[in-house]
């Protein structure tokens, strides 16, 4: 017989088949001790495995660095909201508000860039449009009996 099996979705490969003396089975190891009946109807008993050791939290190794200048941060430490490398990390207020006031600055060139910049056809088309609707709109009304 085969070791491989089909498996869903039409792939074959390798599956484990559980022995009776392995408890690989098992997605977490179990905690007490389990009873294994063999293919010949003998029982034993195996003892739980011991739980795997677990890393202790990583501790800060000093104080905290601001992302965007690089100096010991004294005092107030603000999470940085910046879209880019230092997002998320601790920085200066100071350094967060500039950041914000250049990001406010870039962000208005680029709508008075946009606002400057001439029209595509398709804008001008949708703008003569709209306007040639409203002098009908306005010669309707004109001529309305009152």
């Amino acid at each position: 017989m085969s070791d491989k099996i089909p498996v869903r979705g039409g792939r074959k490969g390798q599956q484990h088949r559980a022995t009776p003396d392995d408890l690989r089975s098992y997605s977490v190891s179990p905690a007490s001790p389990v009873t294994v009946t063999r293919a010949d109807g003998t029982t034993a008993t195996q003892a739980a495995k011991s739980p795997r050791a677990t890393a202790p939290a990583p501790r800060r190794r000093g104080p905290a660095v601001c992302a965007m200048c690089a100096d010991l941060i004294e005092g107030t430490v603000w999470i940085s909201r910046a879209q880019g490398a230092c997002r998320g990390k601790p920085v200066h207020p100071e350094c967060e508000k500039k950041d914000q006031a250049a990001t406010a600055q870039r962000r208005a060139a680029q709508k008075e860039a946009k606002a400057n910049r001439p029209l595509s056809l398709v804008e001008e088309n949708r703008r003569l449009l709209a306007r040639q609707d409203q002098i009908r709109e306005q010669r309707r009304a004109r001529s309305a009996p009152m």
